[in-house]
């Protein structure tokens, strides 16, 4: 709560109501200093005050709502706590009010106390998350200025956790450095690996501290030496992982021994190397005197799946003709080869961000131009990131950095997309960081539980099952988006013991709920990561006789992407959990690589169409008839056909019609705990 010697603001946006008069009672008396706007209003002017806190009236407007939370969290870039009251009718806004930057949801009527109890929280709770944001961010900047990184190891699961400036120094982009010690020993030379392993096993038998030099190969072919610092992390006297602290010490062994620079020149490419581009960029930024100077940071799109699937020969070459499209558009020395197929151009003094924009949008339709490559005439795309001297940085490292961040979001817009960078940019970066550093702790304290939402016949409207779903409450973060948490926890490989959690759950409870008189089958999502790891048909048979939950009510969703990869071999698997009676659902067809020809191999049961199928299918003819044709096709293989993500009675009487066999969505319900889940049941059983 605010002080007496700072009053903070307060943002309400409601209209006249008892929401509004509730907000006014609550904080008032608090010493908040409180701005009203209605919907309709300019949020700009609200916004440009900077707000302590946000309270919105969603009580009657449903999912308008949630456009106006994005917008406010949008503009206060996810730092101010935003409270959401609903109406008791909309309990399907909750979850998206979550996605979209809510950090608190009360369904009205609120009273006073009960405002001012998750305004305390919320408040509180903010203060303490940028504290320690505040903390995280201070030791990235002390590494990225010391030019050292860190990393941890854990003994148990073997997984290795990295900093963003260790990251760096790898050769690694921001978040996917390498899962475990063997990925990270694949970096050093072959003669050398060995010698740091044993290093290692002796820091942490021998609960000692130790320092160790070695080379680095690093992934744009270059070489770097390193000096490790490594201590172990102890609990009750034991060694449970490893802390080390990585400093690159390159030039200083060359000063040692008398070696040169490395190669101006990458071998593959003809351009500048990473080290030649940096020095030019510097020298630019030197002569600069304050005119703009604009970095293109140019990231070729799913280059790993055309190595994949075409060779690393072919890859090469096609870096190669990247590097020559790239000579088209500036001077060679202005161009680099920073990492495998990530390269950078600098452009001289540029009037302003649009130009360099401009300049992006020409150089990605060259790329995008077909080409013949040993013989091929192929056509790929590339993401660019764009950062400007001085607005995005003073040095070369942090407009390389931050043009890499850009290129980072340009394509989680999706491929062949151009970013400028933001300062919020940053603020996503320490948030995942934080996630991920929370996470790993979350089983441990509590955190994270399972709800279940209903799958319902499409004729009769009878529920027949639920989907297990994996929620995390976090006492200073709030209700953290699966959207946000599971993509760290696959990046991280926590999937596994979280998706084991979820599964355990999960059958213990329908087992609970079976003796309760209310069997239901359970679906539940196993990983890719799950699948390539660890020995599936033991970890589901083990959990199934432990919670004595028959198999004929459990069914295991998996996703098209776990198909196509050739690191995991699913169809055994999958063979022997049908031979039990354990059912197969391939999730989410629609969203991935859609191949009908992979579904007709492949041993299912189920086939779960994606929302993004059915989400015009009650209006967009055309969209009806492409799921109506896969509803054929899946039951010509006798699969039965599940949509999800239904929210309106016309897509649910268009599903039907098409022969869709099961609904599942908000239409029917929300994602409910066990309690609530039976509550809901027995009413729909007893025909209330």
């Amino acid at each position: 709560m605010p002080s007496e010697e700072t009053p903070a603001l307060a943002l309400v946006l409601a209209s006249a109501g008892a929401v509004l008069e509730t907000a006014r009672e609550t904080l008032a008396p608090s010493d908040w200093v409180l701005r009203v706007a209605e919907p309709g209003d300019s949020l700009a002017p609200f916004i440009a005050e900077s707000p302590a806190l946000v309270v919105v009236d969603g009580s009657r407007a449903g999912r308008l709502a949630l456009d106006w939370v994005r917008e406010v969290n949008d503009g206060l870039e996810g730092q101010t706590p935003i409270v959401l009251v609903l109406g008791a009718d909309a309990p399907e806004v909750v979850t998206a009010a979550y996605a979209v930057g809510a950090s608190d949801v009360l369904v009205a009527p609120v009273g006073a106390e009960q405002l001012l109890d998750r305004i305390r929280f919320q408040t509180g709770s903010t203060r303490l998350v940028r504290s320690v944001q505040s903390e995280v961010e201070d030791l990235l900047n002390a590494q990225r200025l010391g030019g050292t990184g860190s990393w941890i190891l854990e003994t148990k699961s073997g997984l290795m956790h990295w900093t963003p400036e260790a990251e760096r120094m790898l050769g690694f982009p921001v978040g996917s450095g390498p899962r475990d010690l063997d990925a990270f020993l694949d970096c050093v030379p072959e003669n050398e690996r060995d010698d740091l392993r044993s290093a290692l096993d002796e820091s942490a038998e021998g609960a000692r501290s130790l320092s160790v030099r070695h080379r680095l190969a690093t992934r744009s072919g270059g070489e770097r030496w390193l000096e490790q610092s490594v201590e172990p992390v102890l609990s009750d006297r034991t060694a449970i992982g490893l802390r080390g602290t990585l400093r690159d010490i390159t030039s200083e062994r060359e000063d040692e021994t008398g070696e040169g620079q490395q190669d101006r020149v990458d071998a593959l490419t003809g351009l500048a190397s990473r080290p030649a581009f940096f020095e030019a960029l510097r020298q630019a930024i030197g002569e600069s005197r304050d005119s703009a100077i604009a970095v293109l940071h140019i990231d070729v799109d799913s280059f790993r799946s055309v190595k994949h699937s075409m060779g690393h020969v072919f890859g090469d070459r096609l870096l190669e003709h990247l590097a020559t499209v790239l000579c088209r558009f500036a001077n060679a020395g202005d161009v680099g080869r920073i990492l495998g197929d990530e390269f950078a151009v600098m452009l001289r003094d540029v009037d302003s961000p649009e130009d360099a924009i401009g300049f992006a949008s020409r150089l990605q339709a060259a790329i995008g131009t077909p080409a013949e490559i040993d013989g091929r005439t192929v056509s790929f795309t590339a993401s660019i990131g764009v950062a400007m001297y001085p607005e995005h940085g003073s040095t070369a490292e942090v407009l390389v950095q931050n043009a890499d961040l850009a290129t980072h979001h340009a394509k989680q817009r999706g491929r062949n997309s151009i970013e400028c960078f933001r300062a919020a940019f940053r603020k996503s970066v320490m948030r995942r960081f934080t996630i991920e550093g929370e996470l790993r702790h979350a089983m441990a304290r509590g955190e994270l539980f399972v709800e279940y939402q209903p799958r319902v016949l499409a004729d009769t409207r009878i529920p027949v099952g639920v989907e297990a779903l994996a929620r995390w409450q976090h006492p200073a973060l709030g209700r953290i988006s699966p959207s946000e948490f599971i993509p760290v926890a696959e990046d991280t490989g926590l999937i596994g013991p979280i998706g084991n959690f979820v599964l355990e759950t999960a059958c213990r409870e329908m087992a609970e709920l079976r003796l309760r008189g209310l069997p239901i089958r359970v679906s539940v999502n196993v990983s890719s990561w799950q699948f390539a790891h660890s020995n599936v048909w033991e970890t589901i048979t083990g959990i199934l006789r432990a919670t004595e939950l028959p198999p004929d009510l459990l069914e295991i969703e998996i996703t098209e992407s776990l198909m196509v990869d050739d690191g995991s071999d699913p169809d055994t698997a999958v063979r022997d959990l049908q031979a039990i009676g354990v059912r197969v659902a391939l999730d989410d067809f629609g969203t991935g690589y859609s191949s009908l020809s992979y579904v007709s191999r492949f041993p299912l049961d189920v086939l779960k169409l994606d929302r993004s199928i059915i989400r015009d299918i009650d209006s967009d003819p055309h969209s009806e008839s492409v799921a109506a044709a896969v509803v054929r096709l899946a039951h010509s293989l006798g699969m039965e056909i599940v949509g999800e993500g239904v929210d309106n009675s016309p897509q649910a009487e268009a599903l039907h019609r098409i022969g869709c066999d099961e609904l599942q969505g908000f239409l029917f319900s929300h994602s409910l705990a066990l309690d609530d889940l039976e509550e809901w049941l027995r009413e729909k059983r007893s025909g209330s």
